[in-house]
């Protein structure tokens, strides 16, 4: 138990580490650095960061560092000498062809594969669309967030993926304030100032001293990003009353952005929403509220926005439609594509549909999913094209597609389902071979019993508990490495009954084996033959058998 408290003191007293850059342009960036006091902060062009063009000695545990005048399309590195180091790129000005990434939901801590695959797609930044973590935070403490930013980073996978580009973030209802939470949680000031004090962030034109939201929006080469914050101003519906999902402030803010279309060669609409489904008042998803999804729809169709795509959370799921099922106009001609992505590290699950591209997730494993979106926009031609595709790490890509603007066509309003898988074929047999296994220890622990207990020689009791100890071993030997493997690589993370039949087979066989060679072999034993004076005594029944001389085992059954 010692390592245990010792493992425990080391933690409390190592702090919290956070480091990570945001609001990235051609020319500037920002970061975050926390539990970084007396360090210097260097920026280089050199990855040992020699030469340093930019440094600040950090006087605040939590240090909001700003450096401009940076040279687009340029890698910089960051970091300390003796510490954490990252690096990231700058993005290009006017139309380049560029990737970025995408998804959602992620367990508290997740070291899953999915963060190295990430990393190896090369991307000019990574936008996070909420859940970043699951601890559920309904306090009103601002701690419990940089608490659970600590988690994250404590995680070896997530905090080199985030030292290696931008990130843009906005959050869901799990690092908000729990399920379906809103403009009422209790934890809603202290989301806001956690929010504003440790992630780096883009202009907030809607907040000041507290009140507002954290809707962003930012340009890459010539692409606009709308990021609206779903949460924070939202009255969620009830069953018979259609809540709010924006401010009217907010939704204004939002329009009046995408009124600016035709300034760009793409706008991408960011939401931590799902998008497509049967209009469900008391739903968290947009279909909950209906009225501002017609409302988006409507200003879409009616200025003829045609350069319009959205990257979705809020389910766990990839899907992916090419606005067949988006068009929530009241005249049509508001279908634009709905790139959905997630989770990045949790259980499936599947809201509304239909997609055009079918969906895919496994409701009882933990999926490692995400999306990536290419913009190709090459200034000699007249049109951006987009490639989209979402992966499952170690199966490659599920969805794959590919278009040119114009994007936006007249479809119809989705109001179906979507079917997920439960688990893999890989899940099935280990999860049939667990139970098999349990199935025939059980059954091998009865016909031992009673072959032992009838049994006239120690012999062959000692033979029947052999072959039941190899039989056991051999039937662990082929289970626990099928299981431990898929536990390793995180990716495929066995379903919940498969690993806990092999926990209940492990203790079967443990409780069996002891029970054999303890108890059972102390009940049933071959007596013993000893001399006790002028007699001999059963040691086991306290018999008197007769008048031997010398301590001897007979091979007999009395």
């Amino acid at each position: 138990m010692l390592w245990c408290f010792v493992a425990l003191f080391l933690l409390s007293v190592s702090g919290t580490s956070v480091l990570w850059v945001g609001s990235v342009t051609s020319s500037q960036a920002s970061f975050r650095a926390i539990g970084y006091l007396n360090e210097t902060f260097v920026l280089s062009l050199n990855e040992d960061l020699s030469e340093p063009g930019f440094s600040q000695l950090l006087t605040s545990d939590t240090a909001i560092v700003s450096v401009n005048n940076l040279s687009p399309l340029t890698v910089y590195y960051y970091g300390f000498l003796d510490n954490t180091k990252g690096h990231f790129r700058t993005f290009g000005i006017g139309r380049y062809s560029f990737k970025i990434g995408f998804g959602s939901s992620a367990a508290t801590g997740s070291s899953s594969q999915v963060w190295s695959d990430l990393e190896r797609e090369d991307l000019h930044l990574f936008i996070h669309m909420g859940d970043l973590h699951y601890n559920n935070i309904d306090e009103d403490d601002k701690s419990l967030f940089l608490d659970a930013f600590g988690e994250t980073f404590a995680s070896e996978e997530q905090a080199h993926f985030y030292h290696s580009l931008p990130i843009a973030y906005t959050w869901n209802s799990g690092d908000y304030g729990g399920d379906d939470s809103g403009a009422t949680s209790p934890s809603r000031s202290a989301a806001m100032d956690a929010y504003t004090t440790y992630v780096p962030h883009y202009p907030l034109k809607g907040y000041h001293a507290g009140k507002g939201h954290i809707g962003q929006a930012f340009t890459v080469g010539n692409v606009r990003f709308i990021m609206p914050d779903l949460r924070s101003e939202c009255y969620p519906s009830s069953d018979d009353k259609e809540g709010q999902l924006l401010s009217s402030r907010q939704m204004s803010w939002v329009l009046s952005e995408l009124q600016d279309f035709s300034s760009f060669s793409l706008v991408v609409l960011v939401s931590s929403r799902h998008w497509i489904g049967a209009e469900e008042v008391g739903s968290d998803a947009w279909f909950g509220f209906p009225s501002e999804r017609k409302t988006l729809s409507n200003f879409i169709a009616e200025n003829n926005i045609t350069n319009l795509v959205m990257l979705a959370g809020g389910s766990r799921m990839l899907a992916f439609d090419d606005g067949s099922h988006s068009d929530y106009s009241s005249s049509g001609g508001a279908g634009f594509p709905v790139m959905q992505a997630g989770p990045l590290d949790r259980w499936g699950d599947t809201k509304g549909g239909p997609f055009t591209h079918g969906c895919f997730s496994r409701s009882g494993d933990y999926n490692s999913q995400y999306g990536v979106l290419e913009v190709i926009d090459n200034p000699k031609s007249q049109h951006t094209c987009l490639h989209f595709y979402g992966r499952r790490v170690n199966e490659g890509r599920l969805i794959d597609w590919m278009k040119c603007t114009p994007l936006v066509k007249v479809g119809t309003a989705g109001s179906g389902t979507c079917d997920i898988d439960i688990m893999a074929t890989w899940a099935w047999v280990a999860y049939g071979f667990g139970i098999f296994s349990i199935i025939l220890l059980f059954v091998l622990c009865i016909v031992a019993y009673f072959c032992y207990i009838t049994s006239d020689t120690k012999k062959k009791r000692t033979l029947i508990s052999s072959i039941f100890f190899l039989v056991s071993m051999i039937i662990l030997i082929i289970l626990f490495p099928l299981l431990r493997a898929s536990e390793a690589n995180v990716a495929h993370r066995p379903p919940y009954l498969p690993v806990h039949s092999a926990y209940v087979l492990v203790v079967l066989a443990a409780i069996y084996i002891f029970i054999v060679t303890s108890w059972w072999d102390n009940k049933y034993q071959v007596p013993t033959i000893t001399t006790i004076g002028p007699e001999v005594k059963d040691d086991s029944n306290g018999v008197i058998l007769s008048d031997y001389s010398d301590d001897k085992e007979a091979d007999t059954d009395l």
